[in-house]
């Protein structure tokens, strides 16, 4: 993550798997994460996460 652009840092960690998009996603670059996940990330709605 990149300081400069106010990103959250975190040192959580967690390990998804990757499972088929749905077609509205595909193509986007989309991830979408279980709202426990984005909770113990610390990372919201819309956030970009590496």
């Amino acid at each position: 993550m990149n300081s400069n652009n106010n990103a959250k840092a975190s040192d959580a960690s967690v390990t998804l798997t990757v499972a088929e998009a749905i077609q509205m996603d595909v193509g986007r670059g989309i991830a979408r994460i279980g709202s426990g996940y984005m909770k113990k990330l610390g990372v919201s709605a819309g956030d970009a996460v590496s």
